[in-house]
């Protein structure tokens, strides 16, 4: 029994460690979107301006 608890204890410290982790690097996803597609956007409507 003590076993399994501690597994379970191990799955949350794991869980705490895995989550703030994956916040962050939703976070910078966001920010490189937000910064690299408007730049390759504006690239892309360009070559097509450049193609018409």
């Amino acid at each position: 029994m003590l076993d399994i608890r501690n597994k379970h204890y191990d799955n949350n410290a794991i869980l705490g460690q895995i989550i703030p982790t994956v916040v962050l690097d939703v976070k910078f996803y966001f920010l490189k979107c937000y910064i690299i597609f408007p730049i390759s956007g504006i690239a892309l409507v360009r070559r097509k301006s450049r193609r018409g």
